[in-house]
């Protein structure tokens, strides 16, 4: 026997990708935390039990009798929120600052060259000619620099150096720099059989009918963000549901009696 239930997403401006009525959350089973609306773009639950069958010896049906039931969460997130996304999947130590990207920052070569973001940098991403595309040689000090297409870099103060050669040439550099807001999570190595638990709420309203689902114990098992270039970044979700400690599963609720 498998039963699948799917929700939607009910919009109520079509126009609008935004104004939507978000029926989903999820928050750490632990409470460390509140709970997180419009988790789950849209969402699937899936129960399977198993069926074993008794022994005959008689052509008529006989009823199986019910195994273990495996009960399974899918869905798909548009909620990208670092320190959310830890706490239902890493359940890791956050940090404040987050290292912010800078891509192809045009400046034009006068022996010296300071960026114009916020120093110091903590990464350098390299130096393209603007003209050509061609890519610079870094090298280990200004000492080294000993021909045209050559750079040093100092992420102390932002500065690059290159050869005279190179000056009145239009350059572009990439590097990162860090922010003092946001959050960061270092994705440490974990002891096989960690993984934080999450309740999940699942909701829909439609034509003033009611239908929602909480499932007490869930243990996410893979996310995946594929990157897209002209549309949204949606990832994907899986996981599996469990008893919680007093061996409930969850809850089916309705306005339906």
């Amino acid at each position: 026997m498998s039963i699948r239930c799917r929700q939607r997403w009910l919009q109520i401006d079509r126009g609008n990708v935004r104004n939507r009525v978000y029926r989903s959350y999820a928050s750490p089973a632990a409470a460390i935390a509140q709970a997180h609306p419009g988790f789950a773009a849209s969402g699937a639950q899936s129960y399977k039990p198993t069926a074993p069958e008794p022994s005959q010896t008689r052509v008529g049906a006989r009823s199986p009798a019910r195994g273990k039931l495996d009960v399974t969460v899918k869905g798909k997130m548009a909620i990208f929120d670092v320190n959310f996304l830890n706490q239902v999947y890493f359940g890791l130590s956050t940090t404040s600052g987050y290292n912010k990207v800078v891509t192809n920052e045009q400046h034009t070569i006068n022996a010296n060259v300071t960026t114009a973001t916020n120093i110091p940098l903590v990464q350098d991403f390299g130096v393209i000619y603007y003209a050509t595309g061609a890519a610079f040689t870094k090298v280990a000090n200004v000492a080294s620099i000993t021909a045209n297409g050559q750079y040093v870099v100092n992420l102390t103060s932002g500065v690059y150096t290159f050869n005279g050669g190179d000056n009145a040439s239009v350059v572009l550099l990439s590097y990162t720099y860090n922010v003092n807001a946001g959050a960061s999570v270092v994705i440490s190595e974990q002891l096989m059989g960690y993984a934080p638990e999450v309740q999940l709420f699942l909701f829909n309203n439609f034509r003033n009918k009611y239908l929602a689902l909480q499932l007490n114990d869930v243990t996410l098992g893979s996310i995946s963000i594929p990157t897209k270039l002209e549309d949204f970044w949606i990832a994907d979700f899986d996981g599996s549901a469990n008893a919680d400690a007093s061996g409930n599963l969850g809850i089916w609720m309705s306005d339906l009696s």
